[in-house]
C-alpha cells in the first residue's frame, strides 16, 4: 500500500469506526487474530504458574519486580545481598499475587475458545470474554471491600474519597462493562437507544444476541461460592490476631472474615481513605481466599457460556 494510500486509509478510520465499531476494531490483529490473543494470554499464564510455584503459595508480582530493580544496585556494590532478600521477603504477600493472573487469564482464554466454537470472533470474541471477566473480578473485589469494611471495622474501604476511590471506580467500571455486554447481549435487534434517530449508538446491531447460561451447572456453582464466602467470613479455625495504632485508638483484627493481608487506615483523622498493609502468615487461611476467588471466577465463566440466539450481521 503507496503512503497516500495508507493516508486514505487512515482517514476513513472515524466513518468506519462509527459504522460499525467492531468491524473497525478487526482491523486489528490483536482483535482479529483471537487464536494467537489467546496463546499469547496462556502464556502470561503459564510464566505466572512458573512464578507461582517457584516463588510460593502467597508470592506477589511487585516481590519480583523491586527484587529485579535492586540487582543492578546490588551488582553495582551499592547495596548488599542482605538487603536485597529483605526487598524480597518484605514484598510477599502484599498487592498483587501471581494466582490472580492465572485465575483470571485462564477464566479469558476459556472463554474466548467457547465464543469461538460458537461462531463469535474477532473483537466480539475478545468484548464478551473480557466483559466476564471483568465482571468476576469487579463483582469478587466488591465482596471483598463490603466484607472487610463490615467485619473488620473499615469502612473507609467504601468511602468515595481519595486514594480509595480509584479502586472503587475501577470495579465499578469492570461491573459496569460486564453487565453492559450481558444486557447487549439479550436485548433484541433495534431495540438499544431506539430512541436515538443515528446509528452511531445502536450497539446491539453489532453484536450477536445471546442468552447467558443459567443452567444447572451455574445455579451450582453460585450455591458453592455462597458457601465459600459463608465459611471464609465464619472461619472455624483459629487465627492469629493483629493490633494495629491508629490516630483514634487501637484496632484489633476480629475472628470474622480473616485475613493474611490486613489493610488497615492507621490514620483515620487525615481526611484520606488509604490503608498500611499488614500480612499475616497463613497458608491455609490464604488457600480458603484463593478457593472462594476461583468459585466466583467459575460462577461468571459459567455464565458466560452463552447460548447464541442470533449471530451478528
Amino acid at each position: 500500500m503507496s503512503s497516500v494510500e495508507s493516508r486514505a486509509a487512515f482517514s476513513d478510520y472515524p466513518q468506519l469506526f462509527f459504522s460499525n465499531p467492531f468491524d473497525f476494531a478487526d482491523r486489528f490483529k490483536v482483535f482479529r487474530e483471537e487464536a494467537k490473543t489467546r496463546g499469547a494470554i496462556l502464556k502470561i499464564v503459564a510464566a505466572s504458574a512458573i512464578f507461582w510455584a517457584i516463588m510460593g503459595f502467597d508470592s506477589t508480582l511487585m516481590q519480583l519486580e523491586l527484587t529485579v530493580r535492586a540487582i543492578p544496585s546490588f551488582l553495582l556494590g551499592w547495596i548488599t545481598w542482605e538487603q536485597v532478600s529483605e526487598i524480597y521477603w518484605g514484598q510477599y504477600g502484599l498487592n498483587m499475587h501471581w494466582s490472580a493472573l492465572v485465575i483470571y487469564g485462564l477464566c479469558f482464554w476459556g472463554l474466548s475458545r467457547y465464543y469461538s466454537g460458537q461462531g463469535i470472533h474477532g473483537s466480539r470474541n475478545f468484548t464478551f470474554s473480557v466483559a466476564y471477566t471483568l465482571l468476576s473480578v469487579g463483582v469478587f473485589e466488591f465482596f471483598w471491600m463490603i466484607s472487610f469494611a463490615v467485619f473488620q471495622g473499615q469502612p473507609w474501604l467504601l468511602e468515595w474519597r481519595w486514594a480509595q476511590v480509584r479502586i472503587l471506580a475501577q470495579n465499578a467500571l469492570f461491573v459496569f462493562v460486564g453487565c453492559f455486554v450481558v444486557a447487549v447481549g439479550r436485548i433484541k435487534h433495534g431495540s438499544l437507544f431506539r430512541f436515538f434517530r443515528g446509528k452511531y449508538l445502536l450497539v446491539e446491531t453489532f453484536l450477536p444476541q445471546v442468552h447467558v447460561n443459567l443452567g444447572r451447572w451455574t445455579l451450582f456453582l453460585i450455591f458453592c461460592a455462597a458457601w465459600g464466602a459463608f465459611a471464609w467470613i465464619f472461619y472455624p479455625y483459629p487465627v492469629q490476631a493483629i493490633q494495629v495504632a491508629t490516630d483514634v485508638g487501637l484496632w484489633r483484627s476480629s475472628s470474622l472474615f480473616p485475613q493474611t493481608l490486613y489493610t488497615i487506615d492507621v490514620d483515620v483523622l487525615d481526611g484520606l481513605a488509604a490503608g498500611v498493609q499488614f500480612w499475616v502468615r497463613n497458608d491455609f487461611l490464604h488457600g480458603v481466599n484463593t478457593a472462594v476467588k476461583v468459585l466466583f471466577t467459575l460462577v461468571f465463566y459459567s455464565l458466560g457460556r452463552v447460548k447464541v440466539v442470533r449471530p451478528y450481521p
